[in-house]
């Protein structure tokens, strides 16, 4: 049922011009969103357009005044349009916080995807507080059109920057293990914060040294992209920490067992060590294998020997054939490198099993000892039956009735 209007003509016919107007209105304003947006998205297909992202999202610096942040966090752009285009870095950050691009202006070719990092510095007047810092690439090639709307393609990201007045000093040092001379590699230190940990600086050196706010911090030492070490340190306000990190700068990888077959069964088996020297030269040095044969050593044999093993990384391997032949049973082999100041030993020791089932010597006594509880069941089982026997026992237990025996008087005598 419609709603009765107890309006006069003349009030409708006052609403309908208003009620027209407003419709003539949103029309309009519909129709200049959607036009907006027609040049926008014509503007963008006619330029190409560029994604990206970075490698800070949702981060949290906490850094002290006067520090800097160099070589760890960039922007990252693809360029996804069929053309060629020119790409900017922009930033906006307050007063007393800079941003340094390494690279301002990028040229990107179609489907080219490049990164674009940079340096943070807090100033040693930046006032304490938390700060909202907004990084951007945008393209430069996107004319403007007057009195239109046009959509400049680019990605932003933001992440957060926390002064502080108080600072403590850390002077990092990265040595051999062995030797204790000093080794290069790429030096990581991140503050720590219950499960989260955040990067603040980063030296491919072998020392670094360290401006951040008092707390918890781990420095970390890679080799060819392999952690070596790591150690965790506390910064005391107004205080300087010197900070030793160990590492061990020569070490053997990649201990392979390569075997050969002539009609299925085993010739030869060839064993291959890889000797990584992030180190100087070493003037001698012997690369060693000892073969276990079921957990016993069976002989210990030179692999190669050098004079001298040079920085960088050093193949060697030897064919293997057990000097009294073949066994069934399971082969280890533990490479070690001795220098006469150091030894080091595989990190990996392979095996390979010939033959029938290898059984170890825990397995040996598990197996005497159900042989033996075996054999004791079965005398058990042998006695208990003889004597069943002897007491004239049927092979169920009951006693057989002698028929030569008199019956007893099965009447019960009262006692009086």
């Amino acid at each position: 049922m419609q709603p009765h209007d107890n309006s006069s003509a003349s009030d409708r016919l006052t609403r309908t011009p208003r009620r027209w107007a407003r419709l003539l209105g949103a029309w309009v304003a519909v129709s200049f969103v959607a036009g907006s947006l027609a040049v926008g998205a014509t503007a963008a297909h006619a330029t190409g357009s560029v994604t990206g992202g970075s490698n800070f999202s949702n981060v949290v610096l906490e850094l002290p005044q006067g520090s800097q942040v160099d070589d760890i966090y960039e922007m990252n752009v693809s360029n996804q349009s069929n053309d060629v285009v020119t790409a900017e870095f922009q930033w906006s950050a307050p007063y007393g916080i800079v941003l340094t691009p390494k690279k301002k202006a990028f040229t990107l070719l179609p489907g080219v995807r490049t990164s674009a990092p940079f340096n943070i510095t807090v100033q040693d007047d930046t006032p304490g507080g938390e700060y909202t810092i907004t990084t951007g690439i945008f393209r430069r090639d996107v004319k403007s059109v007057p009195d239109e709307v046009v959509f400049v393609p680019g990605v932003t990201q933001t992440f957060k920057i926390r002064v502080l007045g108080d600072s403590a000093t850390a002077k990092i040092n990265v040595v051999d293990k062995y030797k204790h001379e000093p080794v290069s590699g790429l030096v990581s230190v991140a503050r720590v914060m219950g499960s989260v940990r955040t990067e603040i600086a980063r030296a491919l050196s072998d020392k670094l040294n360290l401006k951040a706010v008092p707390g918890v911090y781990e420095a970390n030492v890679f080799l060819d992209g392999r952690r070596v070490a790591s150690k965790s340190f506390t910064l005391v306000k107004d205080q300087t920490s010197d900070i030793l990190v160990e590492v061990e700068a020569i070490f053997i990888r990649d201990v392979a067992l390569l075997p050969q077959k002539t009609a299925g069964k085993i010739q030869t088996l060839e064993v291959a060590a890889t000797v990584e020297n992030s180190l100087r030269a070493l003037p001698k040095a012997t690369l060693n294998v000892e073969v276990l044969r079921n957990n016993k050593t069976l002989e210990t044999l030179e692999m190669q020997r050098f004079s001298p093993l040079e920085a960088g990384n050093t193949a060697a391997s030897l064919r293997y054939v057990p000097k009294d032949g073949w066994k069934p049973g399971k082969y280890t082999f533990i490479v070690r490198l001795e220098a006469p100041e150091f030894s080091v030993k595989a990190s990996n020791e392979p095996s390979y099993s010939i033959g029938g089932a290898v059984m170890s010597p825990l397995g040996w006594i598990l197996a005497a000892l159900g042989l033996l509880a075996l054999i004791i069941a079965v005398a058990v089982a042998v006695r208990m039956r003889k004597r069943k026997q002897s007491d004239g026992s049927g092979p169920s237990g009951r006693r057989i009735p002698d028929r030569n025996r008199p019956a007893r008087d099965a009447t019960r005598v009262r006692s009086r």
